[in-house]
């Protein structure tokens, strides 16, 4: 084989590496660009999802809000209801002169508590009709299956005292033989109230003065 011969050889050898190469590299690169448009299709569709999260959480919430509102106002409607069943009978014509709702202290997770509600009425009379109406009709007429409490606004004090006649001298009274019943009413001064075996009228009993 002669030396221009072997160069000829040698040079269609390499072009037909090239080829083999470029060839190669045009099929890696067709991979590369399907590889490309897969993920660009899979960002897509994670981009619809995520839409489609954000659109059902906003749904779930607009929603959650509609039923929170929707329960608050059933449970004004009912609460209403029940001081209306507590005035018809006693026919109250009460004057409110102002009222607000308590501050109570509560967690952020915890579950809603109910505000104490605070009203202050135009005459002493009111306040006496309204404490003995309710000892009477919400006893046994509770709201969402817990007692409904109207108490009189006393200081603490007061409050302090309750607290020792319910401690110190209550327990006493009860283990009576005599005595049918007993109870603490709200009431200034402090005083427990009790019924003796025979009796016509109540007995009182005040905490002693130290």
């Amino acid at each position: 084989m002669s030396k221009k011969q072997g160069m000829a050889a040698n040079t269609g050898e390499s072009s037909r590496k090239l080829d083999d190469l470029l060839t190669k590299m045009d099929v890696l690169l067709e991979a590369k660009n399907g590889m490309l448009k897969k993920l660009n299709k899979l960002e897509e569709t994670q981009g619809t999802i995520v839409k489609d999260i954000d659109k059902l959480k906003q749904s779930l919430q607009d929603s959650q809000q509609k039923v929170e509102k929707k329960a608050d106002r059933t449970e004004t409607v009912a609460l209403e209801r029940k001081f209306e069943d507590l005035e018809k009978p006693t026919c109250l014509e009460v004057e409110v002169m102002r009222a607000h709702r308590t501050y109570i202290k509560q967690n952020a997770g915890d579950t809603p508590k109910p505000r104490p509600i605070h009203v202050y009425l135009l005459r002493y009379t009111d306040k006496v009709s309204i404490l003995k109406s309710a000892a009477s009709k919400l006893k046994n007429n509770k709201y969402k299956n817990s007692q409904i409490f109207i108490s009189d606004d006393v200081s603490k004090t007061m409050r302090t005292e309750w607290a020792k006649l319910r401690q110190d001298y209550l327990p006493a009274i009860k283990t009576k033989t005599n005595v049918l019943f007993v109870f603490i009413p709200w009431s200034v001064p402090a005083q427990m109230l009790y019924k003796e075996d025979g009796a016509e009228k109540l007995k009182s009993f005040n905490l002693p003065k130290e």
